[in-house]
């Protein structure tokens, strides 16, 4: 890409959540450009800078940018932003950009926040080798600047990595209720150590205590459950981004509807045998998908999850919010449950019950305006 391109690309705010999100990007988005630029004038081997620029500052959204929003706003609510705080601001957002990179380069995805993947552009290979740099600066600088985040750091990746390996080689599982259920908890159980590096790094800058472990669990879970509604029921399919059922990624939206429904599963199935042992995006699973009965089988399906997964997912995810809340520790209460319903809440068009203002009463509401 032209680096005169790069270095034009502004930061462009997350368009689908409201909530904290919102105000938060409104006050916070000074602080993001500036990390950004920071990250520009990261020192990277010169014949890598190209590929560096290209990875995290060209797309207008910074990648998973909800977190460095929530990074910034705990940091800010417990003490203030700090001088480090801000200086970390940066890692954070480059940890974001390498979790992307490693989730575009498993799943082959074309697309992510309306812009080419990097892997889409130049392939697996090239993706690979770029994460090592990534992944090689990012722990140095923690380790160097902030040692004590180092653990956390080191944990999500590991881990991370560990479930994503899996991950490639699990696709396309046995259709069962309870394979997909035990498929569900080992994905999930890459997404808490992540959220524990963000929200108990802000914490920690502060000298205060982290948020329980079954907090982050069940904030991941409802992240990965709305992320996962939203591909099945907006076809994102159609703006470039990947289809999760024929990727072979089980959800719950889809556990819900084999519950409610017992035709699903042999619809689900009907779509999966043919795919299994396929490489991904390969010639034979392309003709595969190209099928006209797995593309009707794959219409019906949708649409019995339209019928029974949409309203058992906003009732789980609501749960789950709620759950954050009960957990929380009294010093981020009020945080986490302004995070979780404005994750909640993107869901408004496809149930009234998940509005943040339905969950969120006055108070917060004002103080979140100010």
């Amino acid at each position: 890409m032209d680096q005169a391109a790069i270095a034009k690309v502004g930061i462009e705010p997350p368009r689908h959540y409201q909530g904290v999100f919102r105000s938060a990007t409104q006050r916070f988005l000074p602080l993001l450009e500036e990390a950004r630029e920071g990250l520009r004038e990261l020192p990277v081997p010169d014949i890598a800078r190209a590929h560096y620029l290209e990875l995290v500052v060209s797309r207008p959204q910074p990648a998973f940018v909800l977190f460095p929003l929530m990074y910034l706003h705990l940091a800010d609510a417990t003490g203030g932003v700090t001088e480090r705080h801000r200086a970390y601001l940066p890692f954070q957002m480059l940890a974001m950009e390498l979790i992307a990179l490693y989730d575009d380069t498993v799943d082959y995805t074309p697309v992510r926040s309306g812009s080419p993947t990097y892997t889409a552009r130049h392939g697996a290979a090239p993706a690979t080798v770029l994460a090592g740099v990534v992944h090689s600066t990012l722990v140095q600088h923690t380790a160097t600047m902030f040692p004590e985040l180092s653990p956390m750091l080191v944990r999500a990746f590991e881990n991370l990595c560990a479930r994503e390996l899996w991950e490639h080689g699990a696709r396309h599982p046995h259709v069962s209720e309870d394979s997909l259920a035990s498929w569900m908890r080992c994905r999930n159980a890459a997404i808490p150590p992540i959220v524990s590096y963000s929200l108990d790094g802000a914490l920690m800058l502060h000298g205060l205590e982290p948020i329980p472990e079954p907090v982050h669990a069940r904030f991941g879970d409802l992240q990965q459950d709305v992320d996962d509604l939203i591909n099945i029921v907006e076809e994102r399919e159609k703006v470039g981004e990947n289809d999760d059922i024929k990727l072979g990624i089980p959800s719950y939206p889809l556990l819900a509807t084999l519950r409610a429904e017992p035709s699903a599963t042999q619809l689900l199935e009907e779509i999966w045998a043919p795919l299994r042992g396929l490489p991904p995006a390969s010639l034979e699973a392309d003709l595969a998908l190209r099928d006209p009965a797995l593309i009707e089988r794959h219409r019906e399906l949708v649409e019995l999850i339209v019928r029974h997964g949409i309203a058992a997912t906003v009732e789980k995810v609501i749960a789950d919010a709620e759950a954050v809340s009960a957990g929380a520790p009294v010093h981020v209460w009020s945080c986490l449950r302004e995070y979780a319903f404005s994750i909640v809440d993107r869901l408004r068009h496809l149930d009234p019950r998940a509005r943040f203002e339905e969950h969120i009463a006055a108070p917060w509401l004002a103080s979140d305006a100010n």
